[in-house]
C-alpha cells in the first residue's frame, strides 16, 4: 500500500466517523493533517528519485523466509 493511499484511506475513515457523530478530538485531526502533509512532501522527494537495481532489496523479514534462488532474469520491456 502506498503512503498516499494510506493517508487518503485514513481521511475517508475519519470523515465517515465524523459523519456518524463520533467525536474526534481536535489534536487527533491536527496530527492526521500534519501526517498527510508530511507524506505528500515525502512523495514529491521520492518521485524525483531514480530507483536502480542496487537499491532494490528484500526486507529482512522476507529474507529470513525466502531462500535464495540466484539472480532474477532481466525484465523484458
Amino acid at each position: 500500500m502506498s503512503l498516499l493511499s494510506h493517508a487518503s484511506g485514513t481521511r475517508r475513515c475519519l470523515q465517515k466517523h465524523i459523519s456518524k457523530g463520533v467525536h474526534i478530538p481536535q489534536y487527533v485531526v491536527d496530527q492526521l493533517k500534519a501526517d498527510e502533509i508530511k507524506i505528500k512532501i515525502e512523495l514529491v522527494v521520492l518521485e524525483g528519485t531514480i530507483i536502480t537495481e542496487n537499491n532494490l532489496v528484500l526486507s529482512p523479514m522476507l529474507r529470513s523466509v525466502i531462500k535464495p534462488i540466484g539472480p532474477l532474469p532481466p525484465v523484458a520491456n
